[in-house]
């Protein structure tokens, strides 16, 4: 009888234990718990592991730069130097005007014709000083490039009479390109400008200032019974060529292989005149001006209307390749002071 008992006692036992623990296997958000935890410590897990793997390669990093050759150190030296510089020179200014100085002491102004800032604008359009020589002149290679193109297209001068720096009415405005058709109504007026490039406005600017400065030729030729059309050619003065110019170039009876071998023409030269403009601005007279473009195969150019042409008048204003007094003056100075060197110690004088 007490071993029954016992046997029905833990019976009741080993029921009532399996029930708790179903109840904790079944209990609701236990298994979540057990989940967010294991996650927790994965992650830790990984975190300890990057960190001793970055911390292993630096360590790696440390002991390859400790074993580096003194050769090899110096020219990392001189690498790291380098290209600090080029940080520094591309953050400064490329060309040395009073209008970028930052010190307080520095003067602002031109220093040729005084102006209050000097700016590479200022130095390539408008200063006093390279007018003559410079600026001028830059226009003029530009329109004596641009005629020896006119002269052999379509529209020459057996067909039109043309007028190169003229004054065809009552003012005294004078378009550099004069076409006046023969046997027909037409008249084309074109004008050279060579802007600022400051900009897509300014070029903009440039080509509506040349139609609203000729506009009232139109008026002018229209009572003569011709229709005036105006042309503008506008280069940049840093070789930027505004694509319209093409039309214009089209107008004027150019093909287009004409049009495509004078572009990087008219372009270059823009370029390497307001290369002189500005070298001759900073060194003055000393600086000597290059007659010959290297964009030319012959180095050398022809100016427009020196071979007498019918039905062709160019004005003596027309002057691409004019040079100074005082700069002829100073070559033959030179030459004279070469000789005078001459002397019975120069080397020419000894006979071998």
């Amino acid at each position: 009888m007490y071993l029954e008992l016992d046997v029905v006692f833990q019976r009741v036992l080993f029921e009532n234990e399996w029930d708790e623990v179903e109840d904790q296997e079944y209990e609701p958000g236990l298994e979540e718990e057990e989940e967010e935890s294991r996650k927790v410590v994965v992650r830790q897990r990984k975190a300890e592991k990057r960190k001793t793997s970055v911390k292993a390669r630096n360590d790696k990093k440390k002991v390859k730069s400790e074993d580096i050759s003194a050769a090899c150190a110096i020219f990392k030296k001189e690498w790291e130097v380098n290209q600090i510089k080029e940080e520094e020179a591309k953050n400064s200014m490329l060309l040395v005007c009073n209008g970028n100085s930052y010190g307080k002491d520095h003067p602002k102004d031109c220093r040729r014709c005084g102006y209050e800032c000097e700016s590479q604008a200022y130095i390539l359009q408008h200063c006093t000083y390279n007018f003559s020589t410079g600026i001028t002149q830059r226009h003029d290679r530009v329109l004596n490039r641009i005629l020896h193109e006119v002269i052999k297209g379509r529209k020459n001068n057996d067909y039109y009479d043309i007028m190169v720096d003229t004054e065809p009415g009552p003012t005294r405005e004078r378009p550099d390109i004069i076409m006046i058709q023969k046997d027909g109504p037409e008249v084309l007026l074109a004008d050279v400008t060579v802007p600022y490039e400051n900009g897509v406005v300014a070029i903009e600017a440039a080509w509506e200032w040349k139609i609203e400065k000729y506009s009232h030729f139109i008026e002018y030729f229209a009572r003569q019974g011709k229709r005036a059309v105006i042309l503008p050619l506008v280069v940049g003065s840093l070789g930027t060529y505004w694509p319209d110019t093409s039309n214009s170039l089209k107008m004027l009876g150019l093909s287009d292989g004409q049009i495509r071998n004078l572009i990087p023409d008219i372009s270059m030269i823009a370029l390497e005149s307001s290369k002189q403009i500005y070298w001759r601005h900073i060194f003055g007279d000393s600086y000597r001006i290059v007659t010959e473009l290297y964009c030319t195969k012959n180095k050398q150019e022809a100016r427009f209307g020196d071979e007498p042409m019918e039905n062709v008048q160019v004005s003596d204003r027309f002057q691409p390749f004019k040079t100074r007094e005082r700069e002829k003056k100073s070559e033959e100075e030179k030459k004279r002071r070469s000789k005078s060197k001459r002397g019975k110690t120069w080397r020419g004088s000894k006979k071998h």
